[in-house]
């Protein structure tokens, strides 16, 4: 129904409530609840709805709560006529200045209404109670299966009753359910939703690995054929070092020992390549440096320290020399 028609229907309804409320008013008091289509409401305080007297005159009926003044927080204060269009965000800021909770705890009504005909002020009445009370009330007219038609507090006197907007209170009430089973549903959805998003991806990381994977074995098995040709021509030519070296090291121990006086003793001796490392002790190691340099297989001849022993005729010495094996081996021939 578009904006059009909506003034016309407003008035049509209008008329018919107040033709209905005329036709019931009319009835004798006694028998007026038998011909309401709804009952009336019963009043009832906030507080008596714990007693479990009252659990049987509630049951199946609606309810119009009334919040007394020990549960309720009670403001006045004035403002200017010509703000009565900002008068909510008004009643929102003085709230949050002179109210001991924090807003976000606490469920807030006003009402506004002129002092006097003369004045300017318009008198604003804030009343408030915890959210915490708005939820037990629910939960109470839940368990002996009432309906809340209204929920009132008092303001300065019983008589000057201020009702909250069901609506909000309402939403109040059940945000934190409503935020629960969005966060459950947009859960459930996700998880619905992942297994598609990934599936393809999935299945191109599984082929790559199964690629890999075969790529690996073909490898292994060409590194493994290839370790063993490694290892038999390692054999083989380490067999042919091993008795080329020994022959060699046969051949200098003899050179050495055909050359050395009987006082020549040798502590270590170490071949690095060409180069032999010699250290021992002897009573004259020049002399048989120079007996060394004699033989035509050793060059480059060098006594590297000559040191006296204590209580001794003989020296401990360091020799280094190079060894020529082609020379070595022809003479050894």
């Amino acid at each position: 129904m578009n904006g059009f028609w909506m003034p016309f229907v407003a008035m049509v309804r209008r008329f018919f409530k107040a033709w209905t409320h005329a036709l019931v008013m009319s009835v004798p008091e006694r028998l007026r609840n038998y011909v309401l289509l709804t009952k009336s409401p019963i009043d009832i305080l906030a507080s008596d709805l714990e007693l479990d007297s009252q659990g049987k005159l509630l049951l199946g009926n609606s309810i119009a709560v009334v919040i007394d003044r020990p549960s309720r927080l009670h403001y006045r204060f004035n403002i200017p006529k010509c703000a009565g269009a900002e008068l909510s965000r008004a009643v929102a800021l003085e709230a949050e200045r002179v109210l001991p909770l924090q807003s976000g705890k606490l469920t807030c009504a006003f009402q506004a209404s002129p002092q006097d005909a003369s004045s300017d002020y318009l008198q604003v009445d804030i009343v408030a109670v915890k959210k915490r009370l708005i939820a037990d009330i629910f939960k109470k007219a839940k368990s002996n299966n009432s309906l809340i038609k209204s929920i009132s507090v008092v303001a300065d006197d019983p008589d000057h009753l201020i009702e909250f907007s069901l609506r909000s209170v309402k939403i109040g009430h059940y945000s934190s359910y409503a935020v629960t089973i969005a966060l459950v549903c947009s859960m459930f959805i996700l998880a619905a939703q992942i297994p598609a998003l990934y599936a393809s991806r999935i299945e191109e990381e599984v082929a790559a690995i199964d690629q890999k994977i075969l790529e690996t074995r073909t490898a292994t098995r060409q590194v493994a054929v290839l370790q063993s040709q490694m290892r038999e021509k390692r054999g083989l030519s380490e067999a042919i070092a091993d008795v080329t070296r020994n022959n060699r090291l046969t051949h200098l121990l003899e050179k050495l020992a055909a050359v050395s006086p009987d006082d020549v003793v040798l502590e270590s001796l170490r071949v690095e390549g060409n180069r032999l490392h010699i250290s021992g002790t002897a009573v004259d190691p020049e002399d048989w440096a120079i007996q060394i340099n004699n033989v035509p297989a050793f060059e480059e001849i060098g006594l590297m320290s000559v040191r006296n022993i204590d209580a001794s005729d003989s020296q401990r010495f360091e020799l280094r020399l190079d060894v020529v094996w082609e020379s070595l081996w022809e003479l050894g021939t």
